[in-house]
C-alpha cells in the first residue's frame, strides 16, 4: 500500500468529515461539531490552504487530513505568528501505519517554506512529543486562563531562532 500527501480540494471535503467517528477523541474537534468546525475554519480570511493535506492511498481512498492555521502570540509591542495544528485524523483501520506522522512532517516542511518559525498544537502531548514537539511551557508563552499548558506543545522549524516563542497565545481561530 502506497499513501500519497497531497493538498485538499472542495471535492475532499465530504469525505474528510468522516475520517473521524462521533466516538474518537483525537484532534481538535470531535463528532458531530467536526464538519461544522472545519467549514468555519475554511472561511476564516487567514485560511491557507497550504495548511490542509490529505494522505490518500494509491486506490485514491482518503484515508488522513491536516489543517493548520495561523495564531498570534504578543508580547507587548511584539507579534508572532505560529501556525496551530487544529486537525489531525488518521481513518481508524489505518492508524499505526506512520500516516499521521507524515502528514505532519509534510505541513512542518511547507510551513518552514513559507517562513514560519514555528508550529503548535494543544492536545495528545504523548503522540507529538514522540515526533519532536516539547512541552510549550519549556518558553515564555502563556496560554489563555481557560486552557491547560501542559496540552499544549510547540515544534521549532529552524534550529536557531533569533527570538525564541514568548508572549501570550492568543487562540484566535477556535
Amino acid at each position: 500500500m502506497q499513501i500519497l500527501l497531497g493538498t485538499v480540494t472542495e471535492n475532499d471535503y465530504a469525505i474528510i468529515v468522516h475520517l473521524k467517528n462521533k466516538k474518537d477523541s483525537e484532534g481538535l474537534f470531535e463528532g458531530e461539531y467536526y464538519e461544522d468546525s472545519l467549514r468555519r475554519l475554511r472561511r476564516i480570511p487567514n485560511y491557507n490552504p497550504d495548511f490542509e493535506m490529505i494522505a490518500r492511498t494509491d486506490e485514491d481512498e482518503i484515508v488522513g487530513h491536516i489543517l493548520l492555521m495561523e495564531e498570534m502570540i504578543i508580547n507587548g509591542e511584539d507579534l508572532q505568528r505560529p501556525l496551530m495544528i487544529k486537525s489531525l485524523s488518521v481513518k481508524e483501520d489505518y492508524r499505526e501505519y506512520g500516516i499521521g506522522k507524515a502528514l505532519v512532517e509534510a505541513v512542518e516542511s511547507r510551513a518552514k517554506e513559507a517562513g514560519y518559525n514555528e508550529i503548535i498544537v494543544e492536545g495528545e502531548p504523548e503522540y507529538f512529543r514522540s515526533l519532536g514537539f516539547v512541552p510549550l511551557s519549556n518558553y515564555s508563552v502563556e496560554v489563555p486562563d481557560d486552557e491547560d499548558i501542559d496540552q499544549f506543545s510547540i515544534f521549532l522549524l529552524w534550529d536557531s531562532l533569533d527570538a525564541c516563542p514568548q508572549g501570550k497565545l492568543v487562540l484566535e481561530n477556535i
